[in-house]
């Protein structure tokens, strides 16, 4: 029994399993970013309705809490978009180099 590794079958699976763990990582970081804003504004809304006694604290500190949660949103869905793109890529090609005899 001589058989032959089929790299491209190999490298396609690899991709796969990448684009999969990329959309994973995205999801729960999405729901993580939204779980954090939602966080944020109800620290905001508790400060600007009780402002006679933390007006001190919020000019110590510098006025808003996590404003560069924004900053965030990009990456992830880049990183969701090339998860998406990966699996489905990676999917196809096991499906085309996995049909060819290895023997």
């Amino acid at each position: 029994m001589n058989y032959k590794l089929n790299y491209k079958l190999i490298g396609s699976l690899l991709i796969f399993a990448i684009g999969v763990y990329l959309i994973i990582f995205a999801v729960i970081s999405m729901h993580d970013l939204a779980e954090a804003k939602g966080f944020s504004k109800d620290v905001e809304n508790f400060f600007t309705h009780n402002p006679d006694w933390w007006n001190p604290i919020i000019k110590f500190f510098g006025g808003k809490a996590q404003e560069k949660l924004e900053e965030y949103d990009l990456p992830v869905m880049i990183c969701l978009i090339a998860g998406i793109i990966m699996t489905i890529g990676g999917a196809v090609t096991a499906i085309v180099y996995g049909r060819k005899k290895t023997l």
